[in-house]
């Protein structure tokens, strides 16, 4: 209670200080990995968002509240390959995973629900993106939700000269960086155009990446 005392404190401040140039607040990105500071927790989440979303309400009613966006390629249960899920991945990763849950326990309560989609899309990305995106949503609508969606962070870096291609993600994120400014251009418009046919925001994260300083090279 004291630390979360503390976190409405700092709601506030930031809400006051920005509410007359935000247009949405986000409420913790990416709250299901390692960004969350500790083992993820649906239901800690729950708790923080429920006690965060009522100050923005307050102090910048004119504001959108969006849930903590979640990656579209990370972890279990994860959003890309959703249209492939058998029976029994439906009914256990809905249930299971801190991702959904915590967007399940909010989903009311928020007028945005983001997701990142991908850094570097490689050719076989879109082939069931269209179709994943949409279960998805029709999940989210079925847990209340009546908002609008962003594709809220993606990327696609072009580095000169690229990495070795043998180096893990762990060793060069994002782990196949390889591409020319054309194939760039390329992929970035594909990304655009898709989730502008979906009528749907897209958002590119970072104008320019240089993952050099995790790269061991």
């Amino acid at each position: 209670e004291e630390a979360l005392a503390a976190w409405e404190r700092y709601i506030a401040f930031m809400v006051t200080k920005y509410r007359d140039r935000v247009h949405t607040f986000e409420v913790w990105n990416e709250f299901h990995n390692h960004y969350w500071g500790d083992k993820p927790n649906a239901t800690n989440y729950i708790r923080l968002a429920k006690r965060t979303i009522p100050i923005i309400r307050r102090l910048a009613p004119k504001a959108k509240v969006k849930a903590g966006a979640i990656g579209f390629n990370v972890g279990p249960g994860r959003l890309r390959g959703l249209s492939l899920w058998t029976k029994e991945d439906w009914a256990k990763w809905p249930n299971e995973a801190t991702a959904w849950r915590g967007i399940a326990g909010i989903a009311k309560d928020v007028d945005v629900i983001g997701f990142h989609p991908i850094y570097n899309p490689l050719d076989d990305f879109f082939t069931t993106y269209r179709e994943d995106t949409a279960l998805y949503f029709a999940w989210a609508r079925k847990q209340g939700f009546r908002g609008t969606y962003q594709a809220c962070e993606w990327s696609c870096p072009a580095l000169y000269p690229s990495p070795d291609p043998k180096l893990t993600i762990d060793e060069c994120w994002p782990d196949t960086p390889g591409n020319s400014e054309i194939g760039k251009a390329k992929k970035c418009l594909e990304m655009i155009m898709t989730n502008a046919g979906m009528d749907i925001p897209s958002i590119y994260c970072e104008m320019y990446q240089n993952f050099y300083a995790l790269c061991d090279l």
